[in-house]
């Protein structure tokens, strides 16, 4: 808006169209961890060198597998669900304190 302003004024010239610079993605996801955790992700903690990142490893057979070997998978036991405790109410939905067995 502001290019076809002044170019609508009498006696101003057009401004010449500038290349748009791509500017290059940086590492978003590296800025974030860095402000929350207060440490540079891509910072070698043994040396304190600059670490590059290699590859995105998306698919998730293959995430399971290096977690696996790494010893960072699920656990092999299912869980066992939730204690559930029953908690006796009124007719109006109010509990009712629960009766201790002498």
């Amino acid at each position: 808006m502001r290019g076809e302003r002044a170019a609508k004024q009498p006696g101003t010239e057009a401004p010449q169209d500038k290349p748009v610079k791509k500017r290059r993605g940086g590492a978003s996801w590296a800025r974030l961890i860095s402000k929350v955790f207060h440490a540079d992700p891509l910072k070698c903690p043994s040396c304190g060198g600059q670490l590059q990142t290699v590859a995105y490893i998306t698919d998730e057979l293959a995430i399971r597998d290096i977690l696996e070997q790494l010893g960072l998978g699920p656990p092999q036991e299912p869980r066992p669900p939730p204690a559930v405790r029953y908690v006796p109410i009124d007719d109006e939905g109010r509990e009712l304190p629960e009766m201790v067995a002498e």
